[in-house]
């Protein structure tokens, strides 16, 4: 069992926050979940990402831990109500809670902060590469699909490397999520609201 993210992006319009997500029907395993619910955008489980905004998994595959934007918060007090109604379905699955202004996450250093990563690669990967890497190490397995370096190994060699935040967030995804929210509206008119379960 992993952990997920449920991130949703909102609007400050004549005062009030209002969700710009898509509101869907449940999925078959939200039983009991409000009519219509708010689609999150796709961030997968990338956790150094959730290591990046909230400090979540902070010490997943890393050396040191990751210092985030912010520390969880908790949802804003004036959040939408599509949004608390959903977060409250999810009870106590539902844990860091937080929100994030546009303008914290455009004006954030992303190239001045670094992840100390720390992972296991196969014998054959290291090799190839060598142990103390410029960027996370991605190889393809003899299946074809494609792998990070695990989390423990009793098998593969210990790798590490350096990356700025946003070579770790992926710098096509952080890019293309930005300019997602400032389509929306000005610094101060738009803000991430997520929380996570495990």
């Amino acid at each position: 069992m992993g952990t997920d993210i449920h991130l949703f992006a909102e609007v400050k319009r004549n005062g009030v926050w209002v969700c710009t997500e898509e509101l869907r029907a449940p999925a078959a395993d939200e039983e009991s979940a409000p009519a219509e619910v708010p689609r999150a955008r796709d961030f997968d489980r990338h956790y150094t990402a959730f290591a990046i905004l909230a400090g979540v998994h902070a010490e997943t595959r890393t050396q040191a831990p990751t210092i985030p934007i912010s520390f969880p918060r908790g949802l804003p007090t004036d959040c939408s109500e599509p949004l608390v109604r959903y977060y409250k379905w999810f009870g106590s699955h539902a844990h860091d809670s937080s929100w994030l202004s546009l303008r914290e996450l455009t004006e954030f250093d992303w190239d001045g902060h670094k992840v100390l990563g720390r992972g296991f690669v196969p014998r054959g990967v290291a090799e190839a590469s060598g142990t103390e890497l410029g960027r996370e190490p991605w190889y393809i397995s003899e299946t074809g699909a494609h792998h990070g370096p695990s989390e423990s190994s009793t098998t593969g060699v210990e790798v590490t490397w350096t990356e700025t935040y946003r070579e770790a967030f992926g710098k096509t995804r952080l890019d293309e999520f930005l300019h997602s929210l400032q389509q929306l509206g000005s610094v101060d008119s738009v803000r991430i609201v997520f929380w996570f379960d495990s």
